[in-house]
């Protein structure tokens, strides 16, 4: 199921309810005694608002997906407000009334209700297929997309809640007391017309980012060694996606990578500075990571010899390459990146016994005689035992190195530390997300790394 189909099958269905009236009288029952036709359609009303929190908190993560926090440009605030007044209104004992399995999986007889219920199991199933890992690879164009999707689902909601007004016991999504801080409807009508006159694709081109098959390795035997490491370096991320090599492989995996990113630098000639290069105090925090992944948390476990093979092939026939295109230079610089993405969140996934966490804030300024100085500030448990690597390589890259602060050294949840990993991408020109020294956790078997 690809996030085109989950989108089509929620517009199809709110494109019923658009079209049906009488709304009231579907709702309520034509019983006799007035007191119980009015509570039959409460009922039947707080079944459809449970359905509609569905489809909002779907609504919600879309639009936190299309505009996220480093997406500051003026032209972006609209989307921003949108999916902050998008956010789903808690229950008084701060759960989301959102609808049961059963509610879900039970067809409706009355055709309004039915209707609800289509839309929230679209809903549903895009949310548990979770359309947030195709984060990190839309671009400006694929995120219109979603603002859109999300500014029309967010007007059709205003228009039932506008019909549905005189409906017993019908509460706005906004809220049961009109708020204008939460009013969404002059950010949804704008960022409609907005991302709609400037989405670039038609269709659902993002469906190729959502929730189709893994992608497979592809065969190494490219002509031009340049083409070949690309390809040795997308093999390498994949498999990385799916499995824990051993230590020993990923480590392997690390050093090659540097290796290809040292030959490109090479290639690409004197510069004065490329946003968004790999630093050696990236590679170094990751490799401390990959030594205590082996030594403590028996990295011993896993394969990953054919990834290596390849990339020390294509590696090698690399350095003795004598040119290559701007284009081939910031696509293995990228490619580079993405593998060194997928060590840490490896590390950060696989790791079991051992709670770990450096974070890694980088300021990089040119310098006049085209180097770059490195300004490192690395918290995290670091002493002489844990990171005699990391400590040496901090004195001579003269890094500041500072113990955590207790209070910052316990997260509420695994979730939120795994949304502290940021490895950055080439020519995203974003600072780490994450605020504070260090991001830790409590709960046993959890390891991260942020570089």
């Amino acid at each position: 199921m690809t996030y085109g189909t989950v989108n089509a099958d929620l517009r199809a269905a709110l494109v019923d309810l658009l079209t049906i009236r009488g709304v009231t009288a579907q709702l309520t029952p034509a019983y006799k005694d007035p007191a119980r036709a009015l509570e039959k359609a409460e009922e039947r009303a707080a079944l459809a608002q449970r359905y509609r929190t569905a489809v909002w908190t779907y609504v919600h993560r879309l639009a936190t997906i299309a505009a996220p926090e480093e997406f500051l440009t003026p032209a972006w605030w609209p989307m921003r407000q949108l999916g902050a007044r998008t956010a789903p209104v808690r229950r008084e004992d701060g759960e989301f009334a959102g609808p049961s399995t059963a509610e879900l999986g039970t067809r409706q007889p009355i055709p309004i209700l039915e209707a609800w219920r289509r839309a929230a199991v679209a809903a549903v199933v895009g949310a548990e297929r979770d359309a947030l890992g195709m984060d990190d690879r839309l671009d400006v164009g694929h995120r219109l997309v979603l603002a859109r999707d999300v500014a029309d689902v967010a007007l059709a909601i205003a228009i039932l809640d506008h019909r549905y007004r005189h409906v017993p016991g019908w509460t706005p999504v906004d809220g049961p007391v009109h708020d204008k801080r939460r009013d969404y409807r002059d950010a949804a009508a704008i960022v409609a017309a907005w991302a709609g006159a400037q989405a670039p694709y038609e269709g659902y081109a993002v469906d190729r980012f959502g929730w189709r098959p893994a992608a497979r390795p592809a065969a190494t035997d490219q002509r031009d060694p340049v083409e070949r490491a690309l390809v040795a370096l997308r093999n390498a991320a994949i498999y990385l996606g799916r499995e824990t090599p051993s230590a020993r492989a990923m480590a392997r995996i690390l050093e090659l990578t540097r290796q290809v990113t040292v030959h490109t630098q090479r290639l690409a000639g004197p510069f004065d500075y490329l946003p968004g290069l790999v630093l050696r105090g990236r590679e170094l925090v990751l490799a401390e990571m990959v030594k205590v992944f082996e030594e403590r948390i028996n990295g011993s476990l896993g394969r990953g010899d054919r990834v290596v093979a390849e990339l020390t092939s294509t590696a090698n026939a690399l350095n003795s390459t004598t040119e290559v295109t701007d284009d081939q230079r910031d696509r293995l610089l990228r490619a580079g990146d993405v593998v060194r993405t997928a060590i840490g969140k490896r590390l950060a996934a696989g790791a079991e016994g051992f709670v770990y966490c450096v974070e890694v804030g980088r300021q990089l300024d040119p310098i006049p005689h085209g180097g770059v100085h490195r300004s490192m500030p690395l918290y995290g448990e670091i002493t002489d035992e844990t990171c005699p690597l990391l400590l040496e390589a901090a004195k001579e890259m003269q890094v500041v190195v500072a113990p955590a602060k207790p209070d910052d050294a316990l997260i509420e949840s695994r979730r939120v530390l795994s949304e502290a990993i940021w490895l950055g991408t080439l020519g995203s020109g974003v600072q780490a997300r994450t605020s504070g020294a260090v991001r830790a956790t409590a709960e046993p078997g959890v390891a991260a790394v942020s570089v």
